[in-house]
């Protein structure tokens, strides 16, 4: 399970990793619902992380695609600048 807010700390890049992984395997059975508690922060970086690599999103791309499919979507700064770090993680592959 990703941390959020509470948590006090960010989710790691192979804490993010492992979510896709771990989604990736699932969608190989069928459509996958993707939820956390509020829907604001958790379960939104994954579909975010998702459309990043997958999709080949950028970042601000992946947000305002997600805002306009689930307005509710309000990701931590911090969560952010990790997608950018999968997309840079990305790219360097």
């Amino acid at each position: 399970m990703l941390p959020d807010h509470r948590a006090g700390r960010l989710p790691t890049l192979a804490e993010l990793e492992t979510a896709l992984s771990h989604l990736a395997e699932l969608h190989q059975h069928g459509p996958v619902f993707v939820h956390c508690v509020a829907a604001m922060e958790r379960s939104p970086l994954v579909c975010l992380a998702l459309l990043v690599r997958q999709h080949r999103m950028s970042p601000e791309r992946a947000l305002d695609y997600l805002m306009q499919q689930h307005p509710g979507t309000n990701p931590l700064p911090g969560q952010l600048a990790l997608l950018h770090e999968l997309r840079i993680q990305q790219t360097a592959a």
